[in-house]
């Protein structure tokens, strides 16, 4: 069976829109233009340093993917790439407790998805053995060995190119995703 790993953040869950509607709640701040950090309270640090505020406060909430919806196309790509055959793997790198929030969201709109949901606190993803990884940031590709894994980049906003460990095809939606490993798809083994 061919693995596909999954990047949670900005591949299934759309939790920087999330998190933007919070940092634009809190400071009373709406963005004009699309942001390219992936840090996004660094577009709100004035205001945040001036109420004594932490933008990160967000991702220590109890909930904080309880109103974090899945990104565009995601939910219809894992369902034909499960029919397909691939096995689905979430995987996410994070360094704080919102890992059952995360888990709650993904069960709620993947159910498609295997278990256990991946979760590596502060690990590296190259950890997971996969066919392919997703995701929207290439320094999370660093590790894997090219031979064994093939990466896919999903372009984001916050997007930079930098040489690699791992060669990979940038997608700039879900439907590219879902074409490029059906044309790799073999029958499972």
């Amino acid at each position: 069976m061919i693995t596909v790993a999954l990047d949670v953040d900005e591949v299934l869950m759309a939790s920087g829109q999330s998190w933007m509607a919070y940092l634009e709640t809190i400071t009373g701040v709406k963005l004009t233009d699309p942001p390219t950090n992936y840090d996004l309270s660094v577009y709100f640090k004035s205001e945040l340093d001036y109420e004594g505020l932490d933008g990160f406060e967000y991702w220590r909430s109890e909930d904080p993917y309880k109103n974090t919806l899945p990104v565009e196309g995601a939910v219809k790509g894992c369902q034909q790439l499960a029919e397909m055959g691939f096995r689905l793997l979430p995987v996410s790198k994070i360094y704080t407790e919102h890992a059952s929030s995360k888990r709650k969201a993904l069960k709620k709109y993947f159910p498609m998805l295997d278990e256990p949901i991946y979760i590596s606190l502060g690990g590296r993803k190259s950890d997971v053995r996969c066919d392919y990884i997703v995701d929207d940031r290439h320094d999370n590709l660093v590790g894997f060995d090219k031979n064994l894994t093939k990466g896919l980049i999903l372009k984001t906003p916050y997007m930079n190119i930098k040489p690699l460990d791992l060669d990979c095809i940038i997608c700039d939606n879900w439907a590219e995703i879902v074409g490029h490993l059906a044309k790799s798809y073999k029958t499972p083994y």
